[in-house]
């Protein structure tokens, strides 16, 4: 009975393949929040926002890893509704609270709401909280602008 060998020749080449494909899978996934950063950073209209996601690109592309780790973070996924509504770091992209995650989440909504009454109504309230009340106001403009 024989033993079953590796053939380290081909073991060597498996093993090359599967970086190769590793690396490919990595630099796809980079391309990938690159651009999905780069597209929310394009409909942000919020200067400090704004600054904070060009200089997180900035530091990503240049290799910084925990840039980079913090770049995939905050596109990895969307805020999601909770018992209290939206609720997260004020921050940019699409895993944190601002201006333009806010109205995206008031454009679904109101979009839900043309579907259930011919003109709807809404009330819209803001407390003390960092950009509460531009939140809110994104909210009424978008509500606004929707309801022809």
């Amino acid at each position: 009975m024989q033993k079953n060998r590796v053939n380290p020749t081909a073991f060597s080449a498996n093993l090359s393949e599967v970086f190769i494909h590793n690396q490919i899978t990595e630099d796809l996934l980079w391309r990938h929040f690159f651009t999905t950063a780069q597209n929310w950073l394009n409909q942000d209209p919020d200067q400090e926002t704004r600054a904070e996601l060009e200089q997180l690109i900035a530091e990503a592309k240049a290799g910084k890893a925990d840039a980079q780790a913090e770049l995939a973070n905050r596109f990895n996924g969307r805020l999601q509704f909770g018992t209290a509504g939206l609720r997260g770091r004020l921050q940019a992209g699409s895993m944190g609270m601002n201006r333009a995650l806010v109205a995206q989440a008031a454009g679904g909504l109101v979009e839900y709401l043309k579907g259930c009454d011919k003109e709807p109504s809404i009330v819209i309230g803001y407390d003390g909280r960092k950009n509460s009340d531009v939140f809110a106001h994104d909210t009424a403009e978008n509500y606004g602008g929707c309801r022809h």
